[in-house]
């Protein structure tokens, strides 16, 4: 995963879970819940709010393999990981450019 310049606005307003786990799954996918909830810090239950909410909006598929659900990105959430990078890349230069 790249990374990025620590930014008070990326802080603030795009190192949301949801937005965590869109990029962690852009990176690793198919990934289990148990494993995500471990790398976003979140508690378990948490984590399945989150799949529900991407879930609802068609952005990450589920797939239950035994007593396994994988996750992995759709078509339309590959899309939004790339308006995502796009966003954290155009911010590390203004951090860049910016910085004394």
């Amino acid at each position: 995963m790249q990374q990025y310049q620590s930014s008070a606005f990326l802080q603030k307003y795009l190192v949301r879970k949801p937005f965590e786990l869109i990029r962690i799954l852009g990176n690793t996918s198919p990934i289990y819940p148990q494993k995500l909830h471990k790398q976003i810090n979140v508690t378990y239950s948490h984590i399945f709010n989150i799949i529900k909410l991407l879930e609802a909006h068609n952005i990450i598929t589920t797939r239950k393999s035994g007593r396994v659900r994988n996750l992995r990105l759709t078509i339309k959430g590959k899309a939004i990981l790339d308006h995502i990078e796009g966003i954290y890349t155009n911010f590390s230069k203004l951090d860049r450019a910016t910085a004394p």
